[in-house]
């Protein structure tokens, strides 16, 4: 066997040998003691159920805004553009910090993990929480725009109530799902709930505290140059 067919040989059996310690490595959780102590409290395997229905209540906490379709035609439109900002706004933030971070999700350190998730990529996409920066954006501007229209009415609390209820819900289906740490849902509410702030205030703040006057989809164009 000649030198030159040793080295070929050699280095596919190295190649085969690397190939499966990468698959041997995707295949087994991950070290749990690796995790911070705070957030190893809540860590929980993969739920497929649990995972849906955060899926659904997040859709639904969404929809919060739709308590203000009772608004005028020229009202809900403006409305309607801050809103569109607003998750556009989200949907940027997160995905900025999604693939800027990188952070495995807490069900890589069980058995039993989705391994199409894995397959995908979105198994290191933990940090933050989008179903949670997307719950408390809505949850937040939703209760910013109902007590700004309508100051003086008795559905103020229920609204607010309802909001935070359905974006808390939410964030926490999301641990219990094993999907995220509790830090990643915490920074999601943070995030989101200064997005759904910050919309609405400065669309307020530029048409001289008139809601309705004028309307910046500057969110939009920050989410597109994302």
């Amino acid at each position: 066997m000649t030198n030159k067919t040793l080295a070929i040989l050699s280095i596919a059996i190295l190649s085969l040998v690397f190939c499966f310690s990468l698959s041997a490595e995707g295949s087994d959780p991950l070290d749990i003691n690796m995790v911070n102590a705070f957030d190893r409290l809540t860590m929980k395997s993969y739920s497929r159920g649990l995972d849906t229905a955060g899926d659904i209540l997040s859709l639904t906490a969404m929809a919060t805004p739709a308590v203000l379709l009772n608004l005028d035609s020229e009202q809900r439109h403006i409305v309607g553009i801050m809103y569109a900002e607003t998750l556009a706004l989200s949907l940027g933030a997160s995905t900025l910090l999604k693939n800027t971070v990188g952070r495995n999700r807490p069900y890589l350190y069980f058995e039993g993990y989705p391994q199409d998730e894995v397959d995908s990529g979105d198994s290191a996409k933990s940090f933050p929480s989008r179903h949670s920066i997307f719950a408390f954006a809505s949850a937040t501007f939703t209760s910013y725009v109902f007590c700004k229209y309508y100051p003086d009415s008795e559905w103020k609390g229920p609204v607010i109530a309802l909001s935070y209820t359905l974006a808390a819900a939410t964030a926490t289906l999301r641990v219990m799902s094993g999907n995220h740490f509790a830090t990643d849902v915490i920074a999601g509410a943070l995030i989101g709930s200064a997005i759904g702030y910050a919309v609405p205030a400065l669309h307020a703040l530029l048409s001289d505290n008139e809601m309705g006057t004028k309307t910046v989809p500057f969110a939009l164009a920050f989410s597109i140059a994302l």
